[in-house]
């Protein structure tokens, strides 16, 4: 059986997508020029197993679907939406706007 390449997660809020996407080209570029057999992992990518975490998928589904086993490093960022796309901007919360 083939072994599985390790992974490093990419995780943001939605509003980070684009951002998130930049940062795992670079990591599959950089990887790749370094010889190194590790992939970087964004939540909307399919695994080799054909799993993919669907937008509004409870958090905790979210983290029991992961390839935790396979996950070395972690990247989080936090933008201006924490949680679902329906809400309003966490600054606009914060300020009563919302």
């Amino acid at each position: 059986m083939k072994q599985k390449k390790p992974l490093i997660l990419i995780s943001s809020s939605g509003d980070l997508k684009d951002a998130r996407a930049r940062i795992g080209t670079n990591l599959r570029s950089q990887m790749r020029d370094m010889s190194l057999e590790i992939n970087p992992y964004l939540w909307e990518d399919e695994t080799e197993d054909g799993r993919q975490i669907e937008p509004g998928t409870p958090i905790q589904q979210q983290i029991n679907d992961m390839p935790g086993d396979r996950v070395q490093l972690t990247i989080v960022m936090f933008g201006e939406r924490i949680g679902a796309a329906d809400l309003p901007p966490l600054g606009d919360a914060l300020r009563g706007e919302a």
